[in-house]
């Protein structure tokens, strides 16, 4: 069997990483075959082989890439407007409007992730991560006197990111107002933290 140049096998991956979270917004994460992500890449089912030995391999990558660029725009969102409540109200319109088809993704692999210890391995890493990146803001917010000192920084992102996930899995699976579960993530986050609106 010939080789795959290594670049064209990085872009040939990221195209059925890129069909396959699109499907999976489209159609819900366990409703998507290969067949479906193969039509959307022009490829054959069995073309998809060359690139992930299985549909829980390709499964896997997509959850990673979905985690990475949704941990992408929180830092984004820090870099441009700082330690603040500005900060998190942004990341409330990623959770609940922007990223919603990114988060939909988060929502109901965290459902499956029992089913797949491996996914579950993904999904517990990545999810670490972007605590440890929330609780080092938290830290720094601790140390300037935005946030008052006392809770453990990474235990108040454990909680921020948990209760994103809760509210979001209450909007998916029983229809509640959207908007009303953001204002209810972002007023339980002020408190949390002990932040105002307007605080510098």
């Amino acid at each position: 069997m010939p080789r795959i140049n290594p670049e064209y096998r990085r872009d040939a991956k990221k195209k059925i990483i890129d069909a396959a979270i699109e499907a999976a917004s489209e159609k819900g994460v366990t409703a998507v075959t290969l067949e479906d992500i193969a039509q959307r890449v022009g490829v054959t089912k069995g073309a998809l082989y060359a690139y992930f030995e299985s549909r829980e391999v390709l499964f896997r990558e997509m959850t990673l890439e979905v985690f990475t660029r949704i941990r992408s725009e929180i830092e984004k969102a820090f870099c441009e407007l700082g330690e603040g409540p500005e900060t998190f109200s942004r990341i409330a319109d990623l959770l609940f409007g922007d990223l919603k088809s990114y988060t939909n993704i988060v929502v109901q692999i965290s459902l499956i992730t029992p089913q797949d210890p491996e996914l579950q391995k993904v999904v517990i890493t990545i999810q670490d991560r972007i605590i440890a990146f929330i609780g080092d803001k938290i830290s720094r917010m601790q140390k300037e006197g935005i946030v008052p000192p006392g809770v453990p920084p990474e235990e108040l992102a454990q909680a921020i990111l948990a209760l994103g996930i809760g509210l979001r899995i209450t909007e998916l699976h029983l229809k509640k107002d959207p908007g009303r579960l953001k204002q209810v993530w972002l007023d339980s986050v002020f408190r949390l933290l002990s932040l105002k609106a307007g605080t510098v």
